[in-house]
Parts: C-alpha cells; sequence; structure tokens
C-alpha cells in the first residue's frame, strides 16, 4: 500500500480508477459482480448522504459556502461526481429554487 495521505487528490481518483477497473474486469464473473455490487452501494451511500447536507448547506442559506465548496480543487470534484455542481450554481445565481 502506498502512502495515500500525502497522494495529491487527481493520483487518488487515478488509482481508485484503475483498482475498481481491475476489480470489475476480473476473469472471475463472481468477483466482479460483488465489485459491481460495493461500488454502487458506496455511489448511493455518498450521493443520498451528499444530496442531503447540501440540501441541508442551502436551507441555512449556505450559498456563498457552497460556491465556495464547487470551486474547490477536492470538494468541487466530489460534489460534480454526483451532479451537484450545476446545481449548487444555479441556487446561488438564483436561478432554481431553494430547497
Amino acid at each position: 500500500m502506498s502512502d495515500v495521505e500525502h497522494m495529491p487528490y487527481p493520483e487518488v481518483m487515478e488509482r481508485i480508477g484503475e483498482l475498481a477497473d481491475a476489480l470489475l474486469t476480473n476473469p472471475d464473473p463472481k468477483v466482479a459482480a460483488r465489485a459491481e455490487e460495493m461500488l454502487d452501494w458506496i455511489d448511493t451511500f455518498h450521493r443520498e448522504g451528499l444530496s442531503r447536507l447540501v440540501g441541508l448547506i442551502i436551507s441555512w442559506r449556505g450559498e456563498l459556502f457552497l460556491e465556495t465548496a464547487s470551486g474547490d480543487e477536492i470538494a468541487g470534484v466530489f460534489l460534480s461526481t454526483y451532479d451537484l455542481t450545476s446545481d449548487i450554481l444555479d441556487i446561488t445565481t438564483g436561478r432554481g429554487d431553494s430547497a
């Protein structure tokens, strides 16, 4: 295992992709199926939790915070991974509904 705490975030994402691809293309179909299921569960967990967190922040008028977070090199990527960046920008620019 490498020293992941000091790895630049783009390299972290690249490594996650490599590991996921290796598991999803594993010659053992049981391993590939379990890896796909695990990734689906992780996605569901993160998507729902992050969506609720963003909704709560918006309801407390945290638009400036979310706009700043959307521009962050790590938090912004995380938010955009779950399709939340455009929602945040719509809210902060007045193009969307408040939650």
